[in-house]
């Protein structure tokens, strides 16, 4: 198995002012977790001066995305970051590999960020997917109304 520390990785979140608080958690979690340290770049979409430097004081490069796409009416310049994660290697080129993680996490341990870099080093691709009790579409009240839906989902995204 090809492990991921040994391709040319980027980590890659996202925040505004208002998700700094979040972001640094991340970045320390991160850092305190990793055996060997990966490049990391944050999409800046909004930060404070004082914020970029302290991301700039733990070796994170910052980026400032422009709207990928247009004809929308976008909620607010946060939402760069939305349009901008599919477009990653246009923003921050030059890497093999791209592992997206939220703002709004957090790692305790860097063996569950290894398995999906292994898996992504290994299949080309990984993907989780995103799931919490406070999301009533999928968990909530009445899950199996959108199952079938989801489940297609899956599939066309395993191409199973």
């Amino acid at each position: 198995m090809i492990r991921a520390c040994l391709v040319n990785t980027v980590i890659i979140s996202a925040a505004d002012t208002g998700f700094f608080g979040l972001l640094s958690g991340l970045v320390k979690s991160i850092r305190a977790t990793q055996p060997e340290p990966f490049p990391f770049c944050v999409l800046d979409c909004g930060l404070e001066p004082d914020q970029r430097g302290w991301l700039a004081a733990l070796d994170v490069a910052l980026v400032e995305p422009g709207w990928d796409y247009t004809g929308f009416e976008a909620p607010g310049p946060w939402f760069k970051a939305m349009t901008a994660r599919p477009n990653l290697p246009k923003w921050v080129p030059g890497y093999e590999m791209y592992f997206w993680i939220d703002a709004d996490c957090w790692v305790q341990d860097w063996a569950g960020p290894q398995k999906i870099l292994d898996a992504a080093a290994e299949a080309g691709v990984a993907a989780v997917t995103e799931s919490d009790n406070a999301y009533p579409v999928t968990i909530g009240p009445d899950p199996d109304r959108h199952m079938a839906k989801f489940k297609d989902w899956n599939r066309a995204i395993i191409g199973s």
